[in-house]
C-alpha cells in the first residue's frame, strides 16, 4: 500500500531440473523465480542399481518430493529407517525423516552419504569420517559400530537436505 501497489502475486513455478519449456517466448525480459525442484522418492533396495547411466524415467505412479535445493546430478529422496543415525546429542536425522541424495556431489570426510559395503546388498546412510589417513562410515548413534571404508565400498551419493513431515 504504501508503495502504490494494489496487490502483489507470488508465483512458485515448479520444474523438473533442466525442463526448459516453461521458458517464455524469445525476447520477452523475465526473471528466474523458480525456487524448487521436485525428485522422485527412492527405496532403499533400488538405490543400488543407480548408476551414472540411469535414465529419469518415472512410472506414472512415482512419488515426487520438492526441495529448494538444485542438484548437480539425479537427486532423489530416501525416508531413513533404523535409529543407527539418530544422535542423543548435536545432529540427529531420525527414522522417518527424508533425505535428498545427489549422487553429483564428491563426497568428503564429514558429509553424510549414502554408501554401499562389498558385504552388503542393501545400501546404508552414515557419515564418512577420517581418522588417521584411513575413512570409516560412522553412524551418529554411538550404540553402532563405524565401518571401515575400503576400495571395495561405494558412495551412491552425498545426502544435502534433511526434513520431517508432520
Amino acid at each position: 500500500d504504501a508503495l502504490g501497489l494494489e496487490h502483489l502475486e507470488v508465483a512458485l513455478v515448479i520444474r523438473e531440473r533442466g525442463d526448459m519449456s516453461a521458458a517464455p517466448e524469445a525476447g520477452e525480459c523475465t526473471y528466474d523465480i523458480t525456487s524448487a525442484f521436485r525428485y522422485p522418492v527412492s527405496d532403499w533396495t533400488v538405490v543400488c542399481q543407480l548408476n551414472e547411466n540411469t535414465q529419469t524415467n518415472y512410472a506414472p505412479d512415482a512419488v515426487f518430493e520438492v526441495s529448494d535445493h538444485y542438484a548437480k546430478g539425479a537427486a532423489f529422496w530416501l525416508q531413513v529407517t533404523g535409529d543407527a543415525m539418530t544422535a542423543p546429542v548435536g545432529i540427529s536425522i531420525a527414522q522417518g525423516m527424508m533425505i535428498l541424495v545427489d549422487p553429483n556431489i564428491e563426497p568428503e570426510p564429514g558429509k553424510m552419504v549414502i554408501a554401499q559395503t562389498s558385504d552388503a546388498e542393501e545400501a546404508t546412510f552414515r557419515q564418512l569420517i577420517e581418522e588417521s589417513g584411513q575413512r570409516y562410515l560412522k553412524p551418529l548413534n554411538p550404540t553402532y559400530p563405524k565401518t571401515l571404508f575400503d576400495e571395495r565400498c561405494r558412495v551412491i551419493g552425498v545426502v544435502v537436505q534433511a526434513t520431517t513431515k508432520l
